[in-house]
């Protein structure tokens, strides 16, 4: 039994320093990822499901026309 226990610490020691770096490359990785917002603050219209989105020339042809 104390070989099994040997053997688990041992393991698990390995994984948790395997785990450490690959936590740390992941942080620096991030670190250099620019910043994209999620979400504009403009809301726009969404076309319903199924609907096709008109084009702004589509829209108003009279004020394109001037």
């Amino acid at each position: 039994m104390h070989a099994v226990r040997t053997a688990l610490a041992l393991t698990l020691h390995d994984l948790f320093l395997i785990a450490v770096v690959l936590s740390a490359i992941a942080l620096i990785a991030s670190l250099f990822m620019p910043d994209v917002p999620l979400r504009s603050r403009q809301r726009q219209q969404q076309p319903a499901f199924g609907e096709v989105p008109a084009s702004p020339e589509a829209v108003e042809p009279e004020a394109a026309a001037g």
